[in-house]
């Protein structure tokens, strides 16, 4: 999952979900780099957007509100 802001609480059922967020300045491992901000643009991100990607790269879920439990949902539907 891409976070654009602050990392999101996830339920139990995401347990191996991993959440990379997009930043200016990666200062660790699950940092990526947007500095020109291409990225966001992409996704038409606000600092609240949370990107669910599937493992075959496609897009599962966006969330413009930055709403964890319609993550946890929409994993919870799978398992």
């Amino acid at each position: 999952m891409l976070s654009f802001g602050p990392a999101p609480a996830i339920g139990a059922s995401a347990s191996d979900l991993r959440t990379l967020h997009v930043v200016g300045q990666p200062a660790g491992p699950d940092d990526v780099a947007d500095a020109a901000g291409h990225l966001a643009h992409a996704y038409g991100a606000t600092e609240r957007t949370l990107v669910l990607i599937r493992p075959d790269g496609y897009v599962a879920l966006i969330s413009d509100a930055g709403d964890a439990s319609a993550v946890s949902d929409h994993l919870a539907a799978f398992s």
